[in-house]
């Protein structure tokens, strides 16, 4: 009996508006605690690094140049289709003696293409050359939506020059040198931070990979993380709203308000099923489920059950102690699925 009354006083409006608030308190903490850590899903491109003993099998001496990227800007910035302009200016410090300014000039994006380039603009500093190129460059970096829309980005833009081989010339960078405007503002993102990885990069001509072409290679990387909630709020608000108010409808007494148990339990499918549309525009066109895509379903999954159980309360007319326990079991079953799914899809799916 003393069970049957605890049930009975949970599905209550008053406790549910209780645990409402609780659940959405874990969530908001967890999402939280998630904006701290920054993750990024994209895998880094193919690069490899330079060693003593790669250098010494090759037999050469290469010459070291240096260089360096300044982003001014990002005049076209697409999270959704994959694809950035980037406004930059290119330079590479060297010894004229080795190295012709001519191949230097000569490098490209790797999944990208310079749409304008400037004319080398060289001056000399002491014994080397400093030359800058102004460039804006469209660069395709595939990105991972799987937490979308919580989700945070990391941008690769691959320099590559194939004009010469890694055992002649080696470019060197580091993340001193690799500058990102402060006045650069971007709609919904932010920079958190930058790298720089330098090697070469190697392709065998057949499958025995005794012939490969090799050429210099730096990968600069951008963090982004989204700015503000606007998105999180609309995909998910409206979502939260329609489940509690669906969990609302175990509350009530099958003899007297069988109306309000199906409309409630009924109506919450038919509103959820119809704001899918509106998230389905609302997010990037991918092949694979994301963050949003989990929670809808398992919100889904939830009200459904809940309008199964209401659907058999009603049948049957008049509750007993088995279905007392029925009704507060769901209800604590779906509250605890809800936080526990945040849970594992924030910090254990996502590593």
């Amino acid at each position: 009996m003393k069970l049957e009354s605890f049930f009975i006083s949970l599905v209550q409006p008053r406790s549910q508006i209780f645990l409402f608030f609780c659940t959405a308190l874990c969530v908001i903490i967890l999402i939280l605690l998630k904006q701290q850590m920054f993750t990024a899903l994209e895998k880094p491109p193919i690069l490899f690094p330079f060693t003593p003993t790669v250098i010494k099998s090759w037999g050469g001496d290469p010459s070291i140049v240096k260089m360096g990227l300044n982003i001014g800007n990002f005049p076209s910035f697409n999270m959704t289709d994959n694809d950035f302009f980037v406004d930059a200016v290119v330079w590479f410090e060297y010894d004229p003696a080795h190295v012709s300014t001519e191949t230097l000039g000569k490098f490209i994006f790797e999944r990208g293409e310079v749409v304008r380039r400037s004319a080398a603009d060289s001056k000399k500093l002491g014994n080397k050359l400093l030359t800058q190129y102004e460039i804006r460059a469209k660069v395709c970096s595939p990105l991972n939506q799987s937490l979308f829309p919580l989700d945070q980005h990391r941008i690769f833009i691959s320099l590559i020059n194939t004009y010469v081989f890694p055992s002649d010339i080696i470019l060197e960078s580091d993340k001193r040198i690799f500058i990102i405007s402060n006045g650069m503002q971007l709609d919904e993102w932010f920079v958190v931070d930058r790298n720089v990885n330098y090697g070469y990069n190697e392709t065998f001509l057949e499958e025995s990979q005794t012939n490969a072409i090799r050429y210099p290679k730096v990968i600069f990387s951008v963090d982004f993380s989204r700015l503000g909630a606007r998105k999180v709020l609309l995909i998910f608000l409206p979502l939260f709203f329609i489940f509690f108010i669906s969990l609302i409808s175990l509350s009530f007494d099958p003899k007297t308000h069988k109306g309000e148990i199906v409309s409630l339990s009924f109506g919450g499918i038919s509103s959820i099923i119809g704001y899918r549309f509106i998230i389905q525009n609302l997010s990037p066109n991918v092949g694979y489920f994301m963050l949003s895509d989990y929670i809808f379903t398992i919100l889904f999954s939830c009200m459904f059950a809940i309008f199964f159980v209401g659907i058999i309360i009603i049948r049957k007319g008049e509750l007993n102690t088995l279905w007392h326990c029925v009704r507060g079991s769901l209800l604590c079953a779906c509250h605890l699925i809800f936080v526990v799914s945040w849970y594992i899809f924030l910090f254990q799916w996502s590593l």
